[in-house]
């Protein structure tokens, strides 16, 4: 009998969200629901470099490798300099699916992708000895054409069973699992590849589980895995409108009757956040709520194509607050078309709101093959050079280009102190003796030093104003993390 493996590749990028590969996970569930055996191996564990990756390859006949982000590419490429030429190689993911077309082109060594929902393609694949022509949800090539088949989704998606969990389900050495509620989004921020995703092979809308199927994985990890503390992964887990928000209060009260106890994570926008949904959820156990603010610029949010405003966005934060809920955020300070003052307006927001990171002072927007911004003619306001599967890019504003690299150094030196206080944040969530006020000073403390810094740099490089604080700062920054050592003494 043919040997089948899944493969999910490593981020390519510092700082990825690290956690189950859910995608192959739940195909293994259902295989094996159905009486077939297909063996995962996730890198962003194992950390195999490519000749490694591919020696363990050497036993299988079939390969399929899920590739969710461009930069995986490489990583792909790398991989398959080494596999052996007699195997049959498809893909499947986020990014497989959206560049298709492209990746055929380039890979000859690659037989197929299989596009958007993996589950049911993958049964008829093995059901069919892998005559991928005659399957739903595929990509080929016949010829020099490349051809799709038509596509089917899980529509109902309690139907499903849950993902298949082993000791690599576990993150940062707790137990604390990744769960997913839906499938979509309703938004199509400019820069986001999701949109792009969801507007071809789903019409923007979202497939929702329901509040009983959750709670029924919920239980199964308690019971089963000694769960404490989920990441629910979904795009948006709660949306604005009615039924979502009805979703999220079904599974809040199954929680709270059922007395679960678990903590979880969610990602949503500004305008879903309401008090009596969110009250209800942190009464079940949410402790924390990933917010996509992006920029605090009209402007900028204009140029997103983002669905909220600024007053949504304070609105949101300042009801989480009320309530008790820590919050994460996205955000892109840096975009083609902003202005430079916009940076300064941004510090002063973030600091206000207890919100400034080193993410929001280094992160600049990244541009994806097949969103709304790799289709503008940005020509004026940046210099880029475009690969097949990658933007990369400059400002033509050199003072900008001279501010990024100012904050980049900041982060080189001090990075690991924010890492620090996170991860001291995330595990008094559910460890006692982590006391949580003595994490939010020693917030405070950096922050006030991160906006010192920031602000003090920017009049430094855009009002030639002479920059006299470094000495300070590196002091109190020496104090913070003696402070962090002697918390991580103390609680073991």
């Amino acid at each position: 009998m043919k040997r089948h493996i899944l493969i999910s590749l490593a981020a390519d990028f510092f700082g990825a969200r690290v956690g189950e590969s859910l995608g192959i996970r739940y195909i293994k569930a259902f295989l094996n629901e159905n009486g077939y055996e297909v063996d995962i191996l996730e890198n962003q564990f194992q950390q195999l470099k490519a000749e490694e990756l591919a020696h363990v390859l050497d036993e299988y006949d079939i390969i399929g490798f899920s590739v969710n982000y461009c930069g995986q590419v490489e990583i792909l490429k790398e991989v398959l300099n080494y596999v052996a030429h007699n195997k049959l190689i498809y893909l499947g993911g986020h990014f497989a699916t959206i560049c298709y077309k492209k990746v055929l082109e380039d890979f000859p060594e690659i037989d197929f992708i299989m596009l958007a929902d993996g589950e049911y393609t993958s049964l008829e694949l093995i059901q069919n000895d892998f005559d991928y022509k005659r399957i739903s949800n595929i990509a080929y090539r016949e010829g020099t054409r490349v051809i799709c088949t038509s596509i089917v989704l899980v529509e109902q998606l309690d139907s499903l069973p849950f993902p298949y969990r082993d000791q690599n389900s576990y993150y940062l050495g707790d137990p604390h699992f990744s769960v997913i509620s839906s499938r979509g989004c309703y938004n199509n921020c400019a820069y986001c590849s999701v949109g792009a995703f969801t507007s071809t092979y789903f019409n923007h809308s979202i497939r929702l589980r329901s509040a009983q199927n959750i709670y029924e994985e919920l239980k199964t990890l308690k019971d089963i895995h000694h769960v404490k503390y989920i990441t629910f992964q979904d795009d948006l887990f709660v949306g604005a409108d009615v039924v979502s928000q009805k979703r999220a209060k079904e599974l809040a009260e199954i929680l709270i009757e059922e007395r679960l106890n678990i903590f979880f994570s969610i990602q949503c926008s500004a305008k879903a956040i309401n008090y009596n949904t969110f009250e209800l959820l942190y009464k079940a156990g949410l402790r924390n709520v990933m917010i996509g603010i992006e920029n605090f610029s009209t402007h900028a949010l204009h140029c997103f194509q983002k669905p909220q405003s600024i007053p949504d966005i304070i609105k949101a934060i300042k009801t989480l607050r009320k309530i008790g809920v820590p919050i994460s955020y996205g955000f892109i300070m840096y975009y083609p078309e902003m202005e430079s003052e916009e940076i300064l307006e941004n510090i002063e927001i973030l600091y206000d709101l207890n919100l400034i990171n080193l993410r929001s002072l280094t992160n600049k927007m990244q541009i994806y093959i097949g969103t709304p911004y790799f289709e503008r003619n940005l020509d004026s306001m940046i210099s880029k050079k475009v690969t097949n599967y990658d933007v990369k890019y400059q400002f033509n504003n050199s003072k900008i280009c001279a501010y990024i690299e100012a904050c980049k150094n900041f982060e080189r030196l001090y990075g690991h102190i924010e890492s620090d206080l996170y991860r001291l944040e995330f595990q008094s969530h559910s460890n006692p003796q982590i006391k949580g006020k003595a994490v939010d000073k020693l917030f405070s403390e950096y922050r006030e030093c991160l906006y010192c810094f920031s602000k003090s740099t920017y009049k430094e490089i855009f009002e030639g104003i002479s920059n006299r604080s470094s000495d300070n700062i590196e002091k109190q920054m020496f104090a913070i993390k003696e402070t962090i050592e002697h918390l991580y003494s103390i609680n073991g």
